[in-house]
């Protein structure tokens, strides 16, 4: 009798187990990354422009914060948007110093630029 009791317990611990276990379990599998930029991993960084490279396809940005300074290094290809209070411009107008929040992700190794908006001192 004992057994028997014992045993239908643990059938009864089992199925609830691994109910909660199939409730808990996606039902869709996530789907794949197709290198949409959606899908891609974002940041935001701001400071100041401390160096642009002779093509414009790079840009160092400073960031300051207490006891460190942080520098990223950024790169602008064709699809990056520069903006400065909602005025296009291109990377050839960047100039060292200026204030910029760029929103960027992350790519094969590079931090790419995909909106750069100039900031007034």
């Amino acid at each position: 009798m004992k057994y028997v009791l014992l045993l239908s317990t643990l059938i009864v611990s089992l199925t609830v187990v691994s109910d909660i276990l199939a409730i808990s379990k996606p039902t869709q599998e996530s789907p794949p990354e197709t290198g949409n930029s959606s899908m891609e991993i974002r940041g935001i960084f701001s400071g100041v422009i401390e160096k642009i490279d002779e093509n414009g396809e790079t840009i160092a940005v400073k960031e300051r914060v207490p006891h460190e300074v942080k520098i990223l290094f950024f790169t602008i290809d064709s699809r990056t948007k520069i903006t400065k209070r909602k005025t296009s411009l291109t990377p050839q107008d960047l100039k060292k110093d200026m204030m910029v929040i760029v929103e960027y992700r992350r790519a094969v190794g590079k931090l790419i630029a995909v909106t750069i908006d100039v900031k007034s001192h």
